[in-house]
């Protein structure tokens, strides 16, 4: 894993709308505040605010409402670019809906812990 300037792994979380049973996150300041919205309802925090939630507003956020991911990967300038060029196409661009993604991020996780 890579890790943060200090050396230690970064996490990220992402949380979805559907992941709670209570009200829509379109309506909750206590997400918005910490979180950097991604697409429609799909939403991307720091592990540490994704815990704050949990603990402070445990009755609308449950640690299993989110995913959470170590490390990061990063390019250097144009490298990306190259990268998705016609020469190399390495990378593909898609146009998706926070729905499809959250849905095969929970399949894959669901996968990953049907194999512990």
């Amino acid at each position: 894993l890579d890790s943060g300037e200090d050396g230690s792994t970064e996490f990220t979380c992402l949380y979805h709308g559907s992941s709670s049973s209570s009200s829509s996150s379109a309506d909750d300041s206590h997400l918005k505040s910490v979180a950097t919205k991604l697409v429609g309802d799909l939403y991307m925090l720091s592990l540490n605010d994704a815990q704050h939630l949990c603990k402070h507003y445990s009755s609308k956020y449950k640690p299993t409402d989110f995913l959470t991911f170590g490390g990061f990967c990063s390019w250097r300038p144009s490298q990306l670019e190259y990268e998705m060029g016609e020469e190399r196409g390495e990378w593909m661009a898609l146009s998706v809906d926070d729905v499809s993604i959250w849905e095969e991020l929970q399949l894959l996780h669901n996968n990953a812990q049907s194999m512990k």
